[in-house]
């Protein structure tokens, strides 16, 4: 026959630890210091991870590179990149 009793002994206690800070705060600032997250996330990705403006290309020997935002071409001459 299984006994009712509770594996553990004496009272149950609730736990306590205090909550997150985070959790302490108001909704509105939380939901504001999540868009500021995601923002500072965004501009750390677009600035370290986010690919050169310049596309690359190869013509038989001869190598260019266009600006991607200006439509720019340079070529690749010795050790510098020369504008056309």
């Amino acid at each position: 026959m299984q006994s009712n009793r509770p594996l553990t002994d004496g009272p149950r206690v609730e736990s306590e630890r205090e909550p997150h800070f985070i959790l302490t705060l108001p909704r509105e600032t939380r939901i504001t210091l999540g868009i500021l997250a995601l923002l500072v996330i965004t501009g750390l990705f677009a600035w370290f991870v986010w690919p050169t403006p310049y596309t690359y290309s190869d013509d038989g020997g001869n190598s260019y590179r266009t600006n991607r935002f200006t439509g720019q071409m340079q070529s690749h001459i010795g050790d510098r990149w020369m504008s056309n």
